[in-house]
Formats: C-alpha cells, structure tokens, sequence
C-alpha cells in the first residue's frame, strides 16, 4: 500500500514540472507581431525568416567584416595610376655636336663675268660644332670650276676658285628637320689660264688670292640620329686682293683686283 502511494506521487510532481516548464517556454516565445507569412517562422527575437535559414542578428547588433576588409562606410582610395613614361627627346636633340659631309651642286656668276661664264659645277663638303642645339660654328671647302661660255672659237678659258669659309649657323627646328642660316666670311683663291690660238694669239694666266663675304641658307630633313640630307642656297662676294696677269706674248704683267658675284646650290649629307 506505501510503495503504490509513494509512486503515485512521484508521477504527479514529474507531470506537474514538466507542465509548468511548458507552460514557462511557451509564456516567454515572443509572438510575431504582424504574424509571419506561410513559409515562414518567427524567430526568438520577434522577427521573421525562411525556415531553414539562420535568423537574422538580434535588434541592435553592429556588424563588423572579417579581418582585412574595409570597415563599413569605408570607400577604398581611387587606384593609383602609374606616372607616364617620359617622353623621348626630340631628333633635334639627339643630334651628334659634331657634323662632317659631302655637297655638290652648281653655281653661276653674276653681272658682267656672267656673260662668259654659264653655271658650272660646285663641289666640297662642310662640317661644324655645335655649341647649343640652336647654333654652330661650321667651315666650308667650296671647289667652283668655271663654265665658259659665249667664247670666239680661237678662245680658250679655264677658272678654278677655291673657298674657304667659316660661317656660324643658326638652327631652327621644325620636327621633320631644320632651317640653318647665317653668313659667312674666308678667303678666295683663284687659278685663270686665258689663250688666244691663231698667229696673233697668245696667252695670260694668273693667279689671285681674293676675300670672300656671303651667306647661307638651307633645309636639312632629319634622316636618323646622326644623319641629315638637305640642300644649302649660297650667295658669295669674292673681292680679289690682287691678281697677277702676264702676257705671255710680250712677257708683260700688270695687276688687277676685280670682284665677282656667284649664287649656288647644293645638295649635302651630314653625318
């Protein structure tokens, strides 16, 4: 009779806790207020979401990203951009200090020597140092071998002229090439062998050393580093100091200092 008593009343107490723990998680699941949609649940904290996904974070939770990420309303900076290379030097200034060529070309006396001298062949080089990249000082050898012309057939005439100039350039560069100009100044030196054939012929030769005073202009296109190709237009006044003229007839000599104007142009390579 005890044992039944004592086990009816382990019965009651076990069925009346678990009651009351029922009765305390249902009182304290909050309810969803307005009431979740089909398919979904309302979670411990009174919000709704899909069943089968985790709950959303309690009301008032800060989130913070995994280490090595921005915090939130961090913009990362603009992306650097890297400088732009800088720009080859122009032709212009590459150019080697140093030039030397070749020029050939014609050239043509002026005034009153004209009329018997037609253009005829100019040949030589030049070659400089450049002190900027926007002026040089240059020399030129010059070789001018007269044409004659409008001669009687009993004449004969042969004129050989030697220059040596000096002339400082200025250089203005135009990106395909350059513009040079400038004067020029040096000295003369003339070799004439005049004959006359027949039985009163005879002959004079002479030599002369002479100054010479002129100008230079020209366009040289840049072919490479180190190379140029262009043509120069001359202006020379040749003054003759004094020349030697013996007849060779009656042996007699007599001098003179005449002057000459020639224009040229050449076709030159600069190296």
């Amino acid at each position: 009779m005890s044992k039944a008593i004592v086990r009816s009343l382990i019965v009651f107490v076990l069925a009346s806790r678990a009651g009351l723990v029922n009765a305390q998680a249902a009182g304290s699941a909050p309810a969803c207020n307005p009431p979740c949609p089909a398919g979904q649940v309302c979670t411990p904290y009174g919000q709704c979401t899909w069943a089968g996904y985790p709950p959303p974070p309690p009301p008032g939770y800060q989130w913070y990203p995994p280490p090595g990420y921005p915090p939130p309303g961090y913009a990362y900076p603009p992306p650097a951009y890297a400088a732009p290379a800088p720009a080859a030097p122009a032709l212009e200034n590459q150019r080697s200090r140093i030039t030397l060529g070749p020029l050939v070309g014609v050239h043509s006396y002026r005034g009153e020597i004209g009329r018997y001298l037609g253009p005829g062949l100019r040949f030589g080089g030049m070659g400089g140092y450049r002190l900027t990249p926007l002026l040089s000082i240059d020399v030129e050898l010059a070789v001018d071998i007269a044409n004659p012309d409008n001669l009687q057939p009993s004449e004969k005439l042969s004129k050989v002229t030697i220059l040596t100039l000096m002339a400082p350039l200025l250089h203005l560069p135009i990106g395909v090439g350059e513009f040079v100009v400038g004067p020029t100044i040096g000295l003369g030196y003339d070799v004439v062998s005049y004959q006359l054939l027949g039985a009163s012929g005879g002959s004079i030769d002479y030599t002369a050393q002479a100054w010479s005073f002129g100008a230079r202009g020209g366009f040289f296109f840049y072919a490479g580093r180190k190379i140029s190709i262009g043509g120069v237009l001359a202006f020379d006044y040749t003054k003759d100091t004094s020349y030697l003229a013996c007849v060779a007839v009656n042996g007699s000599c007599t001098t003179y200092a005449p002057a000459t104007k020639v224009v040229s142009l050449s076709a030159a390579v600069l190296f």
